[in-house]
């Protein structure tokens, strides 16, 4: 739990490649494994290394951390994969809507925070109509209370 305390404090001080550099070391027999993957997914994010983000989250993960490694892959592709548009999408809408229906209150979080992302990040790129920021402020905002 002190590593874990450690990894959080990296993030919340945005000393991503640190975070990544220690998680790297970590064994998947660990308890802490689940939580450091996930933390270092979100750093890599964070930091814009979504290439990075895509190969942590694929490692494999026991539920519900399996679902969260799934919406981050899903959010790191729309950056990774332009090319893919429609389909990246469409990936990260359908993880989102099966992490709103978890049990998990931090995989709803995820979900609607990600999803908020998205949504903020197709109106940027002229993918959505301006129509779309109150959707996705209120998924962000949800994702704030949940979190």
């Amino acid at each position: 739990m002190v590593f874990l305390t450690e990894m959080r404090r990296l993030l919340d001080q945005a000393r991503y490649s640190e975070l990544l550099a220690k998680a790297a070391g970590v064994a998947s027999t660990d308890p802490e494994y689940a939580d450091v993957v996930l933390l270092a997914v979100r750093a890599a994010v964070e930091s814009g290394r979504f290439r990075k983000a895509a190969e942590l989250s694929v490692r494999p993960l026991s539920e519900p951390a399996a679902s969260r490694g799934r919406l981050w892959q899903a959010f790191a592709s729309l950056y990774t994969n332009p090319h893919r548009g429609v389909a990246a999408w469409s990936q990260l809408v359908a993880e989102a809507e099966a992490g709103a229906n978890s049990a998990d209150l931090a995989t709803q979080a995820l979900a609607a925070d990600l999803l908020g992302r998205g949504m903020a990040l197709r109106m940027a790129l002229g993918r959505e109509a301006p129509s779309t920021r109150s959707p996705a402020l209120n998924l962000l905002r949800r994702a704030e209370s949940t979190y």
